[in-house]
């Protein structure tokens, strides 16, 4: 509401650079987060640290995978359950962000252009 009067008081040149942004899609956010996994969606809207520490994580788990297999370790098994319910708290936690970050990359933009509305 505050964006909309805002914008009904600036001029065409700002108005022309708000509407040339390519804004991202919330829904392409979460499909990315929903079929990719690996952090993708949080690569698409800019949260690149959550996206690396996602990424890191899958790349443990794969090796991971195949010690469990080949080890009667409850050690290596307890880890690798550890390791399992952190990926599946960031993929939830995606999930649910991220229409939010989607927004809130959105937004930024925005501000970069109109840093005087």
């Amino acid at each position: 509401m505050n964006i909309s009067k805002r914008l009904s008081n600036a001029d065409s040149e700002i108005l022309w650079r708000v509407q040339s942004l390519s804004y991202k899609d919330p829904t392409i956010t979460l499909i990315l987060n929903l079929t990719l996994g690996f952090g993708a969606g949080a690569f698409y809207v800019g949260k690149i640290e959550y996206a690396v520490t996602q990424l890191i994580c899958y790349l443990i788990l794969i090796p991971l995978c195949v010690i469990v297999e080949f080890s009667d370790s409850v050690g290596v098994a307890l880890l690798f359950c550890i390791l399992t319910f952190v990926i599946l708290g960031l993929f939830i936690a995606s999930v649910i962000n991220a229409r939010k970050w989607t927004f809130e990359y959105n937004y930024k933009k925005f501000a970069e252009i109109c840093p005087t509305l």
